[in-house]
């Protein structure tokens, strides 16, 4: 199967105005031709892999001390709804998989009460992983931000997005990281409710991810993305090197210019570990073109109002997350 495009990056975070453009065009061209893309020599790009491996060390945690930072998803009696813990180890389902999502230090002001969830603070376990676990999830927190920054300033100019708004929208965001575990599954069971003509193994059924554009980094094959055209293609493995799929928030920005990049995850007979980061918009942001008319504000075309509807139909949170009115 062929892979994703690789591009180095360095260039966005440098003072050449033709060097970036030079980077904007090659971004532009594997959007429309691969949907998604690779990239390289960011800063902190050196240190991505170590980082992210000793994030991962929570799965190392057992499940009680696990339980202690589960969503109410998982835990019913938990107090937290939208940061911690979340548990798909049930055969059938959307995915096979376990997760553990932060989110920002200060969360951005939710414009309903529905949507206050999705502000709540995070939570941590009672004893880190490691000793420098914390500092380890900060700083790819940050590094992280930076680069999906950069990266959607890139597809932004490509379509003459104006700079400021996108500043505005994402750079206090409500982003999200991402820890993920797919264990092996039980022998015999079908892992995910999607099934495949090729007779493919799906960890995790296709999809489009609801944020502006997502960065998913990953020790072991299996993430695939899927072109305009419906071709798939594997993200390769390569060291310190991040994959870039855009987001349906800057689809619809963008009014479809800028395509929402399908994925999904298929299993190869080991586990696999993975670290995505979202980069979302404020949860009072407008979306859609009307992010950029200079309308008057409407709640019910804000981040958080999206969120409130999507989660409410949610298995898991139906009851919980009420859908807005």
């Amino acid at each position: 199967m062929d892979t994703l495009v690789s591009i180095n990056i360095a260039a966005l975070f440098e003072d050449s105005h033709s060097a970036r453009r030079a980077v904007d065009a090659q971004i532009a061209d594997a959007i429309q031709r691969h949907g998604g893309f690779v990239i390289s020599d960011y800063p902190g790009a050196k240190d991505i892999d170590r980082c992210a491996e000793e994030m991962l060390r929570y799965f190392d945690l057992d499940d009680v001390e696990k339980l202690k930072t589960a969503k109410i998803c998982t835990r019913a009696d938990a107090p937290n709804i939208y940061r911690g813990y979340e548990s798909n180890l049930k055969p059938g389902g959307f995915a096979y998989n376990e997760m553990f999502d932060v989110g920002p230090k200060s969360p951005s002001a939710a414009p309903t009460l529905g949507a206050l969830p999705f502000a709540e603070e995070n939570v941590w376990p009672e004893t880190d992983p490691t000793s420098g676990w914390r500092q380890a999830m900060d700083w790819y927190y940050e590094t992280s931000h930076s680069v999906a920054m950069a990266v959607l300033h890139s597809v932004g100019r490509s379509i003459d997005l104006p700079a400021a708004t996108l500043e505005k929208i994402f750079s206090t965001g409500n982003s999200t990281l991402r820890l993920i575990n797919y264990p092996l599954p039980p022998e015999r069971e079908a892992v995910s409710r999607e099934s495949n003509p090729d007779g493919l193994i799906i960890s995790t059924s296709s999809h489009t991810d609801g944020s502006g554009l997502s960065i998913l980094w990953s020790a072991q094959r299996g993430l695939q993305a899927c072109s305009p055209e419906g071709v798939w293609r594997d993200v390769p493995q390569q060291a310190n090197c991040l994959s870039v799929h855009l987001g349906d928030v800057v689809d619809a920005m963008s009014d479809g210019r800028i395509p929402a990049t399908p994925h999904r995850v298929v299993g190869h007979g080991v586990q696999r570990r993975s670290v995505g980061f979202f980069l979302e918009p404020r949860l009072d942001a407008q979306l859609g073109s009307a992010a950029f008319a200079g309308t008057i504000d409407d709640i019910r075309n804000s981040y958080g109002w999206m969120l409130q509807k999507r989660f409410s139909r949610y298995e898991g949170y139906q009851g919980i997350i009420e859908a807005p009115d």
